[in-house]
């Protein structure tokens, strides 16, 4: 959260527990970003669980009334795991990342209509391997990357995000009534490289603060971006 005046801008992270979305929840309360106002709440939910994600946006709604930022982190890939069959894989993974993420944002769209911020933003967080070039170029250096399963959940969500970008053109779903002159929503799709989290048992190359960094852009896009940028700047010269 952060706060310009007397109106807090908002922002849900889901999967924020662990990983990409721990780091970016990591980063909002930290003491620099704190002086600017941010702060860090944590709150229950299960992405898998409907009653979980209207209780989640019902708690949102009581407490602050909107919400400014969403950012979709929460994501499985189990198929390596060898615990379930291939369709129990295939199922799990596509409910988690494909289907739970559209009822986590159908949840919160009216929260979102209601944002204090110029434009409300949706964040996707995917990967590289769900890029379709990854597979149909053998020169690309995930080419002979394997999990089928979750590049192609991935692939799903990408497609939903772009769904979303069309839905909430302005003069398109951006308003209530949907006869024009909403608001453009800034939605943008991530893709950090291979990062060191327990996604991958924290073999990827990449420092989690350098996979969280452009989620965390897209997060304050087109708000106090000169800010967050000279910080990123400040660090990653240190």
């Amino acid at each position: 959260m952060s706060e310009e005046s007397s109106t807090p801008t908002l922002a849900l992270v889901t999967g924020a527990n662990k990983g990409i979305g721990l780091e970016m929840s990591r980063e909002a309360a930290t003491s620099t970003l704190r002086k600017e106002g941010h702060s860090v709440e944590h709150i229950t939910l299960d992405v898998t669980n409907d009653d979980s994600i209207t209780a989640a946006a019902n708690l949102v709604n009581g407490k602050y009334g909107h919400i400014d930022v969403l950012v979709n982190d929460a994501g499985i890939a189990v198929e390596w795991l060898g615990d379930r069959t291939a369709r129990q894989a295939w199922k799990d993974t596509f409910d988690t990342n494909v289907v739970e993420v559209a009822a986590v944002i159908d949840a919160f769209i009216p929260l979102l209509k209601k944002s204090s911020d110029p434009a409300p933003r949706i964040v996707f967080v995917s990967s590289d391997l769900g890029r379709l070039e990854t597979k149909y170029d053998p020169n690309h250096q995930y080419f002979k990357r394997p999990l089928p399963v979750y590049s192609s959940s991935k692939a799903a969500m990408d497609m939903l995000a772009l769904h979303y970008a069309k839905d909430f053109r302005a003069g398109w779903g951006a308003d209530e009534d949907g006869k024009g002159g909403g608001v453009e929503w800034k939605i943008n799709v991530t893709f950090p490289a291979p990062t060191k989290t327990d996604f991958n048992r924290n073999r990827g190359p990449q420092s989690v603060e350098m996979g969280a960094r452009n989620a965390d852009r897209l997060a304050v896009l087109g708000k106090r971006w000169r800010d967050w940028g000279n910080e990123w700047e400040r660090r990653s010269s240190a």
